[in-house]
Formats: C-alpha cells, sequence, structure tokens
C-alpha cells in the first residue's frame, strides 16, 4: 500500500509540473560566470513596442559577454520568452530581476520600463523569441537569436 502511495503521489507532482515551461540550465561549460567581465559585456539595445520586436534579428558570438536591454516604449506590458535561448546561455549570478528568465524563459517589461539581463551565449544555435501576450506572437511579435 505504502508504494501505491508514493506512486499515486509522484504521478500528482508531474502532473502539476506538466504544463509549466521550464528553464534547463546549459550543460558542462568552462566559463565561470563570477570570472566574466561584466563590464566589458556588449550592449543589445531591443525595443518592445506594440507587435514587433526592434531588432527582430540579433547575432551573439559564443562564450562572449552580452548585457541585453529590453526596452519597453509601448502601452502595454510586453515579454520577451524564449526558454531554448535562456537554457542555451550563463547568466550573470548577482543581477536582480532576472528569475523570469531563470526558471520559465520569460521576461516581463512593463510599459515605460527597462529589463537588463548581462548573459554569455555557451552553445551555438539559432533560437527563436516571442512576446507571450495574446495575440502579440500572431501579430508578429517575434524574432530570432543565432549564436555563432
Amino acid at each position: 500500500m505504502k508504494t501505491a502511495g508514493s506512486a499515486v503521489l509522484a504521478m500528482l507532482i508531474l502532473a502539476g509540473c506538466a504544463g509549466q515551461k521550464v528553464v534547463t540550465p546549459p550543460t558542462v561549460t568552462g566559463i565561470n560566470p563570477a570570472a566574466v567581465d561584466w563590464a566589458s559585456a556588449q550592449r543589445i539595445d531591443m525595443t518592445l513596442d506594440e507587435f514587433h520586436f526592434t531588432p527582430s534579428q540579433v547575432s551573439m558570438a559564443q562564450d562572449k559577454p552580452y548585457s541585453l536591454h529590453l526596452v519597453n516604449s509601448g502601452k502595454s506590458t510586453h515579454s520577451f520568452s524564449s526558454a531554448p535561448f535562456f537554457s542555451a546561455v550563463i547568466l550573470r549570478p548577482d543581477q536582480a530581476g532576472d528569475a523570469g528568465a531563470r526558471s520559465t524563459g520569460t521576461v516581463y517589461v512593463k510599459p515605460g520600463e527597462t529589463a537588463v539581463i548581462d548573459l554569455v551565449p555557451v552553445r551555438k544555435g539559432k533560437f527563436t523569441f516571442e512576446c507571450t501576450q495574446p495575440l502579440h506572437a500572431l501579430f508578429g511579435m517575434t524574432g530570432e537569436i543565432d549564436v555563432n
């Protein structure tokens, strides 16, 4: 009976987690986040406005630090969402405010605000991103990051 109860509990826990996106941290990398020269990070400004990102195409080099500045110039809250991208980077360990990037791969930015995310891409690839607000991606609020 004890085994059956444990199995039921495990199934309930898994069912509760099934609908949530989870960011998987990058696998083995030789980069120590505490040793990165974050002051040398290349700044990338991205504007979020009604139904578009500017720029919508971004290139980054693997193992180089970047400071992604998400600026919401729109009239509503927007998001930058890409769990695959955030699972392929190392985030600055002492940076406040990037809990969404770490846990779900989505960062929300209120109108008139800026979110800053310092990161180092550790995996090459093409990663799509989108705004998760209702209908925003459908109306074209999408883009791609190419890490080479």
